[in-house]
């Protein structure tokens, strides 16, 4: 038992410092982006101007406010946290790399990047090493989670096919990588993964209704996000049901 106890202590304590070198890495990566986006400021191009703020300032906020958020949400939600701030950095390597020229000297921004990368992945590294307490659930439950999860394999499918064949095929890694990602983490971390895949869906159908598209590629581009929304509904039934079943505890 003495043995198993100290093998437990330290990979504890293994834990814990590959937690701080994250923070480390993330907080300080994080606050070089934010310095450097206003430092190395580009008139021409700023991304979403802020209303009320200066120009140079919402670029700050943009790149490095941003790193910032991800950084505070990897502390309190370490799995859901570095996915979502993995899937931001992908986005944010997509779009710069589209631009002709990037302010910020190559190997600064390599580096940044670089070292938020490595802190995020390690975040997500502890938390999926972590050992948690299984909870039994029902066999309702657990058919409501892989109907959940075979919705959003099929809006996956749905996209690929809007995009390949029906929309500008540009746009097919900027839409279904973010999508596989979300539902990589609903399948690990249902609760936050399901949240989250509302809100992007949410957000997505928001800025797709009002465009100009004949009603074949609208439907094209509403649909697979109403199956997504529908998987990402049922990821949180059987949390909300489990909590009753467990009389409300953690």
């Amino acid at each position: 038992m003495s043995e198993i106890s100290a093998a437990d202590t330290a990979k504890t304590k293994n834990s814990k410092r590959m937690l701080w070198v994250a923070r480390i890495l993330v907080f300080a990566s994080a606050l070089g982006v934010l310095i450097s986006s206003y430092f190395f400021y580009d008139p021409h191009y700023y991304p979403i101007p802020i209303y009320g703020v200066n120009q140079q300032v919402s670029q700050a906020i943009l790149y490095g406010g941003s790193l910032l958020v991800l950084a505070g949400l990897m502390w309190l939600w370490p799995g859901v946290g570095s996915a979502l701030a993995l899937l931001w950095t992908f986005f944010r390597l997509v779009q710069d790399s589209s631009i002709s020229g990037i302010l910020p000297p190559l190997p600064l921004y390599f580096s940044l990047y670089g070292m938020f990368i490595v802190g995020s992945s390690l975040y997500l590294i502890t938390s999926l090493l972590e050992t948690k307490a299984p909870r039994t659930t029902s066999g309702a439950n657990i058919r409501i989670r892989w109907a959940a999860r075979i919705l959003t394999i099929v809006s996956m499918i749905a996209f690929a096919i809007a995009f390949i064949f029906i929309t500008r095929p540009t746009w097919f890694l900027g839409v279904l990588i973010p999508v596989v990602v979300l539902a990589a983490v609903a399948w690990i971390w249902p609760v936050p993964g399901g949240i989250s895949i509302i809100f992007a869906g949410g957000i997505a159908l928001a800025n797709i209704l009002p465009m100009h598209y004949d009603i074949d590629a609208k439907m094209a581009l509403v649909i697979p996000w109403l199956i997504l929304l529908a998987g990402g509904a049922l990821y949180l039934i059987p949390a909300w049901r489990e909590k009753l079943a467990w009389g409300g505890a953690d």
